[in-house]
């Protein structure tokens, strides 16, 4: 939750001193675990309303 968080900061620009440059509008968070079963999970955000 805590990288989706920082996605979504980001795509706001309310990331303050962490704020990179924002070029393209769309995030990816990506999170991979699992114990044994491989569990990969992948997550894009944009700040495009559509």
């Amino acid at each position: 939750m805590a990288q989706l968080t920082e996605c979504w900061w980001q795509l706001r620009e309310e990331a303050g001193e962490r704020q990179v440059a924002i070029n393209s509008g769309f995030a990816l968070q990506h999170n991979v675990g699992g114990r044994g079963s491989g569990v990969a999970v992948v997550n894009i955000l944009t700040r495009n309303r559509s």
